[in-house]
């Protein structure tokens, strides 16, 4: 399901912009007015119903999406280079961050990790000054950057970590036991192997709009084209 306010506030914003309503989208979604207006406010819209949404207002899902992180962007997009080198050329830094980017609070880091409190304190004083996070008197750390930064394409952290995680992701993970995995193979024609590619798009969008808005408390997930528990082994060995 697609849960996000963001898209959903976008798709009421167009709607807007349209000088359209809900009783205008009602009959392409074959729900009355009252139904229309329950799935916004409950934010329950799927994938096929928003699917359905972009094809009448003439946009793409993917637009969709883009406008909606344009509109509700955070303060920071991805990581710059200066950022990405500064994390690379620090391993408990760049755990701290991506403890907190996975739903760690600080007192979760202190209680749940192997890290000293002076260190925490200093690597997270060292996020704040390089425009990752903002923290209060009461020790509350506010995210500036988006909560899946895409790394540079060959930058540092992509020199650093790339080929560890796609290893241990990809050969390390036993499927027999937990995730999920299907291989299949077949002769397709480059009109059926668009069709299949741009299905994948849009699982990829709805993955990463899931990741966007996490609950409280998640572990890591990679996509791999299939779905699986998991966790990269250097995070692991900060955890008590």
């Amino acid at each position: 399901m697609i849960q996000t306010n963001n898209v959903i506030e976008t798709i009421k914003l167009i709607l807007r912009q349209k000088s359209m309503s809900y009783k205008d989208i009602s009959e392409v979604l074959d729900l009355s007015e009252s139904g229309i207006k329950r799935a916004f406010s409950n934010k329950t819209l799927n994938l096929i119903k928003v699917e359905k949404i972009c094809n009448f207002l003439g946009i793409s899902l993917y637009e969709l999406v883009q406008q909606s992180e344009a509109n509700f962007a955070p303060s920071v997009k991805n990581l710059s280079m200066q950022q990405e080198k500064i994390l690379a050329g620090d391993q408990v830094l760049f755990v701290l961050f991506y403890f907190l980017l996975s739903g760690l609070d600080y007192k979760a880091i202190i209680d749940k990790t192997n890290l000293e409190i002076g260190t925490v304190d200093e690597k997270i004083a060292l996020l704040e000054n390089i425009g990752l996070v903002e923290i209060d008197t009461k020790k509350q750390i506010k995210i500036l950057s988006v909560k899946n930064p895409v790394w540079i394409e060959g930058g540092p952290l992509n020199t650093a970590y790339e080929n560890r995680l796609v290893h241990e992701a990809a050969l390390e993970h036993d499927f027999t036991k937990t995730g999920y995995r299907r291989f299949l193979f077949g002769n397709l024609d480059i009109k059926q192997l668009s069709n299949i590619e741009e299905k994948l798009r849009k699982i990829e969008v709805e993955f990463m709009q899931a990741c966007k808005n996490p609950s409280k408390e998640t572990s890591m997930h990679a996509i791999y084209h299939s779905m699986l528990p998991w966790n990269f082994s250097l995070f692991k060995s900060y955890l008590k």
